[in-house]
């Protein structure tokens, strides 16, 4: 553990190498998950921390009688007297909100010594961290870490143009799983018309000469109607929701099977046990010669180790089937949010879609045909 426990967090008193919730500092630690999962960018969080009169972490340990970051804020005032140290800054949020030790886990070896003599550290690749999980209590769900995580690889950057980009990371080609980038075309009139287009080379896969497009209305009122249809079967009925993005129904069906199929493995297994210890009774009473004890135990030791083979491959597929649940459970919450939802925006798209597929225009019986799948986040 570092020398200094993270900010929302304190050294348990009974046992220093343990880390406690510091309940003051993680209220701050929530906010500015909950304005991350809002979709509001580093710079805005910042500034709102700011406009609250919330101290940054060096300045709240400070406050707390920690002399370290004492002595470290007074050479600051002294180093940087132009430079508000008492603020915060983008550096820290974006550290915070990337930060596992919210959900309660460790990651270590993200820095190593190169050379023990200048004792210089150089960063450590991501994949090479060493991360200890449930190490501690977290402050942040896991759930909404991973969350905050796939908004910022999707976050809207500003661009040249100022065109809204709705679906930014979110539009792959189904035809090569390429991601979908927003260009326009300038008309004569001077209108510009904006469309999303496939960043692979079709030629390559002999699918035609054109690469594949969509027009940004086009795609945006799909997707709208797709979710208005689907909000809707939500506020009239839940169940008649999910059966609209998963077969529900089946899923039910097939968990009684498993556990029905399950309760037979498992009654099967304890009449084999009851059956080995009479076997060995018959043998001690010498009803039983030992080359058939032999033969008998061998045939029922076989037929219990497939079926706890069995058992243990049922087992897992019931663990699956109900994180399936969970997981509709999840979404259910979140799409409550957006029931009445008006025009969408990136914190609908972002906080319901994992993404969506968009095949290449087919021309069948002289008809203009194109695929869109939304591929919806936690249930597919």
């Amino acid at each position: 553990m570092a020398a200094q426990p993270p900010y929302g967090y304190k050294k348990d008193p009974n046992d220093k190498n343990h880390l406690v919730i510091d309940e003051e500092a993680a209220e701050v630690v929530r906010l500015i998950f909950d304005l991350a999962l809002s979709n509001i960018g580093v710079v805005k969080i910042t500034r709102e921390l700011n406009k609250r009169g919330i101290m940054p972490p060096s300045i709240y340990k400070a406050s707390k009688g920690d002399l370290r970051f004492a002595k470290l804020t007074e050479t600051r005032r002294q180093m940087f007297k132009n430079y508000d140290i008492e603020s915060w800054n983008t550096v820290t949020v974006g550290a915070i909100i990337r930060d596992m030790v919210y959900v309660g886990d460790m990651e270590n070896h993200k820095y190593e010594v190169k050379n023990y003599k200048t004792k210089k550290c150089t960063k450590v690749p991501k994949e090479e961290h060493i991360i200890v999980r449930n190490t501690h209590e977290p402050i942040i769900s896991r759930s909404d870490f991973e969350h905050v995580q796939e908004l910022i690889r999707h976050r809207q950057r500003p661009s040249r143009h100022n065109h809204p980009n709705l679906f930014k990371g979110i539009l792959r080609c189904k035809n090569c799983g390429r991601p979908l980038n927003l260009y326009y075309n300038k008309r004569r009139s001077g209108k510009m018309v904006w469309r999303y287009r496939c960043v692979g080379n079709f030629v390559k896969y002999g699918l035609d000469d054109e690469p594949n497009t969509i027009g940004y209305l086009e795609i945006y009122d799909i997707v709208k109607s797709k979710l208005k249809e689907l909000m809707k079967s939500l506020k009239l009925n839940s169940d008649e929701f999910i059966n609209n993005i998963v077969n529900k129904v089946d899923t039910d069906e097939h968990i009684k099977v498993l556990v029905s199929e399950k309760n037979k493995i498992v009654t099967r297994l304890n009449t084999i046990d009851s059956i080995i210890i009479r076997l060995y009774e018959d043998l001690v009473e010498e009803k039983l010669s030992g080359s058939n004890y032999q033969k008998m135990l061998d045939k029922y030791q076989d037929e219990q180790k497939k079926l706890n083979s069995q058992l243990k491959e049922i087992e897992s597929k019931l663990t699956q089937e109900n994180k399936t649940e969970a997981n509709i459970e999840t979404f259910k919450q979140i799409a409550r949010k957006y029931i009445d939802f008006d025009e969408l925006t990136p914190e609908i798209i972002n906080n319901l879609i994992s993404h969506i597929t968009v095949s290449h225009v087919k021309v069948i019986n002289g008809t203009k045909f194109r695929e869109i799948k939304i591929i919806y986040k936690f249930i597919g």
